[in-house]
């Protein structure tokens, strides 16, 4: 692909820049524009004022300057065309809710250059994810970075976190050597960067840095996304809806999943470990008859596998005489992010590239109570038969998060009309 000289020039300043940016520490990045929304245009102003301030100005430039070699030779109505479109909106609405939190035009290409170096190099020669991907933060800080794009996204005074009692207790069984399985609702690809935001924000960075959330193939195929995933800790795994798409490799994708297994496996028998899953195996859509999102059913047979591994695992760590056998103990977590990055209203099995957007909004999200066997078979009717006992567990989990979910949308109502 052609490139000009003067986008090579900008963005191996936005690179040096980043990479200085995360050598100073995150203590810096803190105290910087990053965390602050306190600068907040609303996005009608934008729309309708034709005098545009030249910081704006130099903010759609910087975009412009920086897609213009991505949309170099491009074949008509290709699918490469089609994600080259879609990345270059995302970028777009990315410029106005950087202008919204005070960035500048150097703000923008640390951050974004970044990003589209390494979309740029994903869609050329995609990384491959193992079975379990550990968050790359040398020679450049994956993490960190993916963290700074997401957080412009939230508006801070407007995000909360509830049910800091059973975090406590979560961070305080980690620490001991067990480990907690966390059942949540997905809504946005970016939930790990609002997830570890979140955790940092109470100053529980350990806990934050060592997370590791189960992700499907789309964040790690898609080359938008691929930057992203490579900053957090994965469990990578394929989706039995996708296994057969394409038939001939179903095999290779098995075995893949069958490794991934076995990784958390060896995770929970060395304990100390906090897993991230959404038991829907997606994430949550809008109910057009409500015009809200709903919690998306979760699968009992996932769940199950996990709770199963979790008792392999401590059978193993038995069996070697480990001196302290890990316990896994399951937690259940609401998470209402759909604001960022949401999801297409479409499903199905489609091509990596989904239109996404990037304008600013509130988060929250609610950790639930430990829910165990005892807890789940009282929840049972009398007299339930054998698939609503062997569902019980996860049907238990799944109450939790829907009951929680619309606390939080309940308080986000009354959050909002008081803004």
């Amino acid at each position: 692909m052609k490139c000009t000289r003067s986008f090579f020039v900008a963005l191996i300043a936005a690179v040096v820049s980043e990479v200085s940016c995360l050598q100073n520490g995150w203590a810096q990045v803190k105290s910087s524009r990053v965390l602050s929304s306190s600068v907040r245009v609303p996005v009608t102003t934008l729309a309708e004022n034709e005098a545009v301030d030249t910081r704006l100005a130099g903010l759609r430039a910087a975009q412009k300057t920086l897609m213009a070699p991505l949309k170099e030779g491009l074949e008509k109505g290709s699918k490469r065309e089609a994600f080259v479109n879609a990345l270059d909106y995302f970028m777009m609405d990315y410029a106005e809710s950087s202008y919204e939190v005070g960035y500048d035009e150097k703000d923008y290409m640390r951050i974004i250059g970044s990003l589209l170096k390494n979309v740029a190099a994903n869609m050329k020669d995609p990384y491959i994810f193992e079975p379990f991907h550990r968050a790359i933060r040398e020679p450049f800080d994956f993490y960190r970075w993916a963290q700074s794009f997401m957080n412009t996204l939230i508006t801070w005074e407007d995000s909360r976190t509830e049910g800091v009692e059973h975090l406590e207790a979560i961070d305080a069984l980690v620490k001991q050597g067990d480990n907690v399985i966390l059942l949540a609702n997905h809504q946005t690809e970016g939930d790990p960067q609002v997830m570890t935001l979140m955790l940092e924000k109470l100053g529980l960075n350990a806990l934050a840095e060592k997370m590791v959330f189960v992700a499907g193939h789309r964040v790690t195929t898609d080359p938008l996304a691929i930057p992203f995933s490579m900053g957090c800790n994965l469990l990578c795994i394929f989706s039995k809806k996708y296994l057969d798409s394409p038939p001939e490799l179903k095999a290779a994708k098995t075995q893949h999943n069958v490794d991934t297994m076995a990784a958390l496996q060896d995770l929970l028998t060395e304990g100390g470990q906090c897993i991230w899953m959404a038991p829907s195996g997606g994430r949550d859509r809008k109910n057009p008859d409500v015009g809200e999102f709903a919690v998306t059913p979760f699968d009992a047979k996932s769940v199950e596998l996990f709770r199963l591994m979790a008792q392999k695992a401590a059978a193993g760590a038995r069996r070697a005489g480990a001196p302290r056998v890990p316990k896994t103990h399951v937690f259940s977590l609401a998470m209402l992010t759909r604001k960022l990055v949401p999801p297409p209203e479409a499903t199905g099995d489609r091509d990596v590239g989904e239109q996404r957007t990037a304008k600013r909004g509130n988060v929250a999200v609610r950790f639930g109570p430990e829910i165990t066997d005892e807890i789940a078979a009282a929840s049972l009717p009398e007299g339930a038969d054998k698939a609503a006992q062997r569902g019980a567990f996860t049907a238990c989990a799944e109450e939790q998060v829907r009951r929680d979910y619309q606390a939080l949308v309940e308080q986000e109502k009354e959050i909002l009309k008081a803004t």
